[in-house]
């Protein structure tokens, strides 16, 4: 793939494919929360990408972390709830939305995503895109 983005544009979406913070991104590279969310914006609508969490997947995916068997294990610890829900939020969708997708509550799709958040060691939809997508 194809990306034209500025340098500063592409480090913000290495860190943020590597799940890091927007307060994290920012200390790294020793520029305000604010100009870290202008960069994503901007790197997101010259991908043509609908959300930070798809920038995150699409960094993520585009560098890989962990070896495929290291990331079916990290799957295998997830119930297929919480596997489905997750795959949904790393889309982009909304609890809401999700909610609607599986005939569930909105409190038990938060309840499964942050389940998943703790077996997977993550603290976000950012983090969990780049977890997934790795």
């Amino acid at each position: 793939m194809e990306w034209d983005l500025s340098g500063s544009e592409a480090r913000v979406g290495q860190l943020l494919g590597l799940g890091y913070s927007q307060k994290e991104i920012a200390f790294a590279l020793g520029v305000s929360p604010s100009s870290v969310c202008r960069r994503v914006q901007s790197g997101a609508r010259k991908l043509r990408l609908e959300s930070r969490t798809e920038l995150a997947a699409a960094f993520a995916a585009a560098a890989p972390r962990i070896t495929a068997t290291d990331r079916q294990l990290l799957l295998e610890t997830l119930s297929p709830a919480e596997l489905a829900v997750a795959n949904l939020a790393t889309l982009g969708q909304s609890d809401a939305e999700i909610a609607r997708r599986r005939g569930a509550s909105e409190r038990t799709v938060e309840n499964q995503l942050q389940s998943a958040y703790r077996k997977l060691g993550v603290h976000s939809r950012t983090e969990l895109a780049a977890r997934l997508s790795a």
